[in-house]
């Protein structure tokens, strides 16, 4: 078992640093250049995916197993090509076979890496119980998967200026950081990577939003690299009012003195870069690059009712577990307040001594925060054992 304390150097830790945005108009901005750092002609909200409707139940014992087909009346396979690299993203939009005003909304869902590479692995680590339960509550559900992880096996990207095709060797992490050495400059624009991880849901939510009447609104949740996609496309995008990410990352500050995993979509200095300038020990204390984290889990809440909610287990076996949280969750939390639309809480699970979307996580914080109905998220901090002060979020319409 890791060391769970806070390390003593983080022990009075100074964030005020890693956000560098105080005001609406400079969140705004803020997010701006994030997604222009990844889309160069801006999210792209009206790019839609080939949808083959009604695919059949078929796929529940395939690409989708170990979700309970039974529960869904129907489901649609979509395919994200992101243009012009021919890349392909593959998701499931599938329809509940409960009829009620839930059908009017969404939740997007990403397994991240646990699924070991295997295109046959079942739905498991609670990503399978959170989808069933929110099938039987009628909530429509867009099954997504990271690229190189479960049913996204294409691997081929079509290089620009008459470049030819690369072809991807390795999957899982090993084909994330394979990825990255491969398509980052000077061969793809910076940022352009991303596209890859995050635009097949992007098209997702655009394809439910054109044939959904009355929307109500788009959610999401994630384990592990499910988690930090979830971080990703809701401080890009602010459709998704609701995120609930498990497991998915911790700032840099923290991974420098924590040992945990270290994918290179989650660290990428471009991108997340933070450097020393007011601690004399070198603890990183200042952001550098386009967004740290910290102002990425911020604007995940930020905005007319909007709502984020960080889920790390204490216990976690993989990553991102212990007490470094307490560092930086008062901080966010109050950064978003101060900027006067949405919200931003945080949740340290005891109950599991896995890397795992806990029923107790489904039970009294993921849907209790879908539903509206009394939730137990500790606003900014642990509070009295530092996991377990109760604290009821009402949902925000």
């Amino acid at each position: 078992m890791p060391d769970l304390a806070v390390p003593p150097q983080l022990i009075n830790y100074d964030p005020s640093g890693q956000i560098r945005f105080r005001t609406a108009s400079e969140a705004d901005a803020k997010r701006l250049e994030l997604i222009s750092f990844i889309w160069s002609t801006g999210l792209p909200t009206n790019t839609l995916p080939s949808v083959m409707t009604n695919i059949g139940s078929a796929v529940f014992a395939g690409n989708l197993s170990g979700i309970n087909g039974s529960l869904a009346a129907s489901a649609d396979k979509l395919d994200a090509n992101i243009a012009p690299y021919d890349f392909h993203g593959i998701c499931y939009l599938l329809h509940p076979l409960a009829i009620n005003a839930n059908n009017r909304r969404l939740v997007v869902v990403n397994a991240g890496h646990p699924r070991g590479g295997k295109t046959s692995a079942p739905f498991s680590y609670g990503v399978n119980d959170i989808v069933n339960r929110l099938l039987s509550e009628g909530f429509k559900v867009l099954m997504t998967d990271m690229p190189l992880v479960g049913f996204n096996t294409h691997r081929t990207v079509v290089l620009p200026n008459a470049g030819g095709t690369l072809t991807l060797s390795q999957r899982e992490t090993a084909g994330h950081n394979e990825m990255f050495r491969k398509l980052t400059p000077p061969v793809l624009p910076d940022g352009t990577i991303f596209r890859f991880f995050l635009e097949p849901m992007v098209q997702g939510v655009n394809y439910f939003l054109s044939v959904t009447p009355d929307v109500l609104d788009v959610s999401f949740v994630g384990i592990s690299g499910g988690g930090w996609m979830g971080h990703m496309l809701a401080a890009l995008d602010t459709r998704i009012k609701q995120s609930f990410p498990v497991a998915g990352s911790y700032p840099l500050y923290i991974r420098h003195e924590v040992q945990t995993s270290d994918d290179t979509e989650q660290t990428y200095a471009p991108l997340y870069s933070e450097i020393a300038t007011k601690n004399t020990n070198g603890i990183l204390d200042t952001a550098a690059g386009v967004a740290s984290w910290l102002e990425i889990y911020a604007l995940g809440g930020y905005g007319p009712g909007r709502r984020q909610i960080q889920i790390l287990n204490y216990y976690d076996t993989c990553c991102f577990f212990g007490g470094a949280f307490t560092t930086y969750t008062n901080f966010v939390s109050n950064t978003v307040e101060g900027l006067g639309h949405g919200k931003w809480d945080f949740y340290s699970d005891t109950s599991i001594t896995n890397h795992w979307i806990s029923s107790n996580v489904i039970n009294n914080v993921i849907m209790p925060g879908l539903t509206g109905t009394p939730a137990t998220p500790t606003k900014g901090r642990a509070g009295g054992d530092k996991r377990s002060a109760k604290k009821t979020l009402p949902r925000e319409d």
